[in-house]
């Protein structure tokens, strides 16, 4: 079972949406707006943060 949360921000504006397992694992982000929606998986947000980590540290 999964489940779409909706990320705010401070004004309590929605910036995203995330799906989650019953765990609390992000499964992918969402994001509307009025360009249209764009989708990414979590893996690969946890890869591409893996990556820019790793170049930082070897700079």
């Amino acid at each position: 079972m999964a489940a779409a949360i909706a990320i705010r921000n401070a004004d309590a504006k929605r910036l995203f949406d995330v799906k989650v397992d019953e765990t609390g694992k992000i499964l992918d982000y969402e994001v509307k707006n009025e360009k249209g929606k764009f989708k990414i998986s979590g893996e690969e947000v946890t890869k591409q943060i893996v990556d820019n980590l790793k170049k930082k540290k070897n700079k």
